[in-house]
């Protein structure tokens, strides 16, 4: 292997041969394989007709990479002409009552997660003013005692 470069032809791409990285051809070569590998198993499970998921991916001709990104998708409610329904259009019933009222569900435990963060956020201001007046009242009761050991040496004196 040439430490400088190695020559990696990109075949059915058409674009001839390139120069990478002589530590990366291994991995380039290893991945290729890999990739083949696995278009051969799909091709082989297509024409037996199986299927490797349940949600028939492989009759499709493509593969699910994050199942539950899909199964969140599937879930959610679409509009007639295939996009998601916003917020605001789920609650107004445009994807019909079943959405609706799961949208008011999901509206109202919103609030209620909105509601207690603001009370966590209030309890923590009270808090930090307690300690606050704590400190004050410790510093100020400091000084006193300073004061008053000061006055005491004077008079000593």
């Amino acid at each position: 292997m040439n430490p400088f470069g190695s020559l990696l032809t990109l075949g059915a791409v058409g674009l001839g041969a390139v120069y990478v990285n002589a530590r990366q051809y291994a991995a380039i070569v290893r991945r290729r394989k890999q990739r083949a590998k696995e278009a051969e198993k799909r091709r082989l499970l297509s024409a037996n007709g199986a299927s490797d998921d349940g949600a028939g991916a492989m009759e499709r001709g493509t593969r699910v990479r994050y199942a539950s990104r899909s199964a969140h998708a599937k879930n959610r409610v679409r509009g007639p002409n295939g996009k998601y329904l916003t917020r605001a259009e789920l609650l107004a019933g445009a994807g019909g009552e079943e959405a609706k009222a799961r949208a008011e569900a999901r509206e109202l435990d919103i609030a209620e997660r909105a509601r207690k963060r603001e009370a966590k956020a209030r309890e923590r201001e009270e808090k930090k003013r307690a300690k606050a007046a704590r400190d004050q009242a410790a510093r100020a009761a400091a000084d006193a005692a300073a004061a008053d050991a000061a006055d005491a040496r004077r008079a000593a004196a």
